[in-house]
């Protein structure tokens, strides 16, 4: 089916070049999910907003110096304000943290300690050495800490945990590799941040159709701090904003759930989400989840996951992506907002891409590198996957008990 992208840029470039970052608690957030919300409401949905409190945080400033040389550095996404002065403690390996006298201390994480970014410890999927690694922090008490960026040119933030209350920084391999080598010199580090309580919300808007059940689409709207993030996840938001344009007048249409999560970027625990608090109890009645998170960059190629599905369900999905010869079929994958649904029985798709390393959650995710002949590809597998679940039992849709 060839569906017209002009619609879905219309909505991407609104979210990336209009509403910006959107950070959770910022106005960028805010204004993207009021935007979703009328858009949902245009297509004559009721619209609920499922308020969830988080901090309003901004960076105001960072200074990184030892014996009067300046180090460049970038404040960790929710850290406090700071001003100290106090020894460099470079540690390598979660046994070197284990042993380490860290009090008052500057922690320089970088090797192994900084070989990914240290998840939250809300998440529920986070590992043990993470949680681990922040219980020692939150005992020990170090002055602050500063983590290695790993990958060459990137900035992206290494903590972002707006319950850890020790002010922490990334910086770059350069300035990790100058670091290392003024192991218990004394390192100043002045960090500037706003923080006060805030606010994020979903987005929920329904459609009223026939057959048994529901079927719900979903993609997250929020982005880590200083992305545009295009691919990340404005693609999504945009593919889902498209096709409640598309559903709205069809009166052949299934009954739809269209959800606009937000906070997918930072970690909680699903079952902390308010739309699983209000609604658990009718997940039994959802036909099927389909879930759109990083799609149609122009050098990736779109991907789609199946999960909890019947046989005959993962046919029908395999028949129409046959259809789209772009599009491949991937292992599932669970860190994204399907998990809530396959997690509880709900037959889900995810649809994503196999694109450009490293580009998420960065200054480089920007509109020029979305291809719209990609999002109007994948608006239209998911339209016609939609349109064949409808009239479908929740039985066919679920794999035998």
């Amino acid at each position: 089916m060839d569906i017209p992208a002009v619609n879905s840029m219309v909505h991407l470039e609104r979210l990336v070049l209009q509403c910006g970052s959107r950070l959770i608690g910022t106005p960028g957030n805010r204004a993207a999910a009021d935007y979703i919300a009328g858009v949902f409401r245009q297509a004559g949905m009721a619209v609920e907003y499922q308020e969830i409190a988080c901090p309003n945080w901004s960076e105001r400033s960072i200074h990184l110096e030892s014996n009067g040389e300046v180090f460049e550095a970038y404040t960790n996404t929710f850290s406090p304000s700071c001003a100290v002065r106090a020894p460099l403690l470079p540690v390598s390996s979660l046994a070197e943290l284990e042993a380490a006298d860290c009090a008052g201390k500057i922690l320089l994480f970088y090797g192994e300690l900084a070989a990914a970014p240290i998840w939250t410890k809300a998440f529920f999927f986070t590992p043990d050495r993470d949680r681990r690694i922040i219980q020692i922090l939150e005992e020990r008490r170090p002055a602050a800490v500063l983590t290695v960026n790993l990958t060459p040119g990137a900035r992206w933030r290494m903590i972002e945990d707006p319950q850890l209350d020790i002010p922490s920084a990334t910086v770059q391999m350069a300035e990790g590799r100058r670091l290392v080598e003024r192991a218990g010199q004394l390192v100043g580090l002045t960090i500037q941040t706003c923080s006060a309580p805030g606010s994020t919300a979903n987005v929920v808007g329904r459609l009223t159709g026939r057959g048994p059940g529901r079927i719900v689409l979903c993609a997250h709207y929020d982005t880590k701090h200083d992305t545009p993030g295009a691919w990340d996840n404005a693609s999504g938001a945009a593919v889902l904003l498209s096709l409640a344009e598309l559903f709205s007048g069809r009166p052949d249409r299934p009954a739809l759930e269209f959800v606009a999560f937000t906070r997918e970027e930072y970690y909680t625990s699903p079952e902390d989400d308010p739309y699983y608090q209000s609604g658990r109890a009718s997940f039994g009645e959802i036909l099927a989840a389909v879930n759109i998170d990083g799609v149609a960059h122009a050098l990736s190629t779109s991907s789609v996951a199946v999960f909890a599905a019947s046989n005959q369900f993962e046919a029908m999905v395999e028949e129409a992506r046959a259809g789209c010869p772009a599009v491949i079929r991937v292992d599932p994958w669970p860190a994204s907002n399907h998990h809530l649904f396959f997690s509880n029985g709900v037959p889900s798709l995810a649809f994503s891409s196999a694109g450009p390393a490293n580009l998420a959650h960065t200054p480089a995710d920007t509109v020029d590198g979305i291809d719209p002949r990609k999002l109007s590809e994948v608006i239209g597998l998911i339209f016609g996957l939609v349109q064949s679940l409808a009239g479908k039992s929740l039985d066919w849709t679920r794999p035998p008990a």
